[in-house]
Order: structure tokens, then sequence, then C-alpha cells
């Protein structure tokens, strides 16, 4: 199996080329979801997929729910959701950015090359896999597994650019009450029964003056009786 690409037009475009032939062309297939039933033995597939990243990025606006109460645990509690696209003051979306996302297959395309040339990583990934697919648009597991990684690696691209942006932020919280004032009135009874047993909690120790010890039963039953007259 051979494998590359090979850049041509513009900063981020180019053409990424699989070749293979005996056995090869099985994995190769298999992540298209491509029927081999009338391959012969020595036969040579060649497959092209068309790189342009050019044109695949834009600016959206995006809402972040730091609790997702569709989502258990607190591990993936966090929803980041696309909204309307939108055009910032400064932008950075240039060529650092395309040829960064182009380039992006590069470590998988090396390879095994010098030896047979197998795309293992990328045979594992996308083989008998069917849609649904990570892109809309994604024809087949091959190109899907090509798109996620342009799209990781590009979303790991450090800037020191620091760029200005016009958000709002939206803090729920949890309160006590309705917040009208006329609400009070409804806490007045439990405040009233606190005052009555504080009241009682204190003058009932005040009463409670005198103390009596003994170890002895027949005591304790005479403190019994003097306590029912």
């Amino acid at each position: 199996m051979g494998k590359g690409m090979y850049t041509h037009g513009a900063v981020g475009q180019g053409t990424i080329v699989f070749g293979a032939t005996y056995t090869y062309i099985t994995w190769l297939t298999e992540s298209m979801d491509v029927n081999i039933t009338n391959s012969q033995p020595g036969d040579t597939w060649v497959v092209t997929c068309p790189v342009d990243a050019t044109s695949v990025f834009d600016y959206r606006l995006v809402t972040l729910d730091t609790q997702n109460v569709n989502v258990s645990g607190s591990t993936y509690s966090r929803l980041l959701t696309g909204g309307e696209p939108c055009k910032p003051e400064v932008s950075i979306l240039g060529p650092e950015l395309f040829a960064t996302a182009a380039a992006a297959n590069w470590c998988p395309l090396l390879q095994n090359v010098g030896l047979d040339g197998l795309f293992d990583l990328i045979g594992q990934a996308a083989g008998f896999r069917g849609p649904p697919y990570a892109f809309n648009d994604s024809p087949n597991a091959l190109s899907d597994v090509l798109g996620l990684t342009a799209a990781l690696v590009s979303s790991r691209l450090n800037s020191t650019l620091q760029l200005p942006v016009n958000g709002t932020a939206y803090v729920m919280a949890a309160r006590v009450g309705s917040g009208n004032k006329f609400a009070l009135v409804f806490a007045l009874p439990s405040l009233v029964c606190c005052c009555i047993l504080a009241y009682l909690l204190s003058t009932s120790r005040m009463l409670r003056s005198i103390h009596h010890t003994s170890s002895s039963l027949v005591d304790i039953l005479k403190l019994g009786r003097m306590s029912t007259i």
C-alpha cells in the first residue's frame, strides 16, 4: 500500500492519494464501504481525496452550558452548542490555520512507510463502520476519519493573538422565596413557634434548679410518687 498527500493550488489545498494491491485492497475498500466481489488478484486500487481547508472555517455564536441536565455525571456536564455565523472584529482565519488543517493527517499517512505501507491506524478507525458519521457531508468512513483528524488537530492550534469577543453571560442561581416582600408573612408562624420554643427551653432550665441523685430503687419510687401528688 502506498499513501501520501500532494499539495497544489493555494495554501491549505492538496490531494491525499491511497494506492493498494492484492490483499491490501480489502483494507482500502472496507474503509469506504465498497463491495470488492469483482476484484481480481493483482488488481490495483487508487483512491484520491481532495483537500481544501480554505473554505471550511467560519465564526459562529456558541452557547456554553456548564451544567447540562441531559447528561449524567460531572465529567461530561458541559455542553457547547453552535449557533448562527458571526464576524469578529479581528479574524485569525489565515494561511497558518489552513495549512495546519490540510497537513493534519501527515502522521497517519506516514505509518509503515518503508515496510508494507499499511494504513493500520486509519483502517482500524474507518473499517467496517457505516453512518452516522461525525460530519453530515462525509461520503464514507475514510473521508470522515480524515476530516475528524483535521478538526482535532486544528482545535489544538494555539494563537498568541488576543481577540476581543462580544458576548453575553447568563448566570442561573437558586433563591429562597419569590422575592415578594409580602411572602414574609408566611414565615411569621414559623418565627412565632421558634420564639415560643426558645422561651420554654430557657424557663424549663431555670425551674430545674434542684437535682436528685440516688442509686437506690426505693428513692426512685418515692420520687415518682411525690411528682404525681
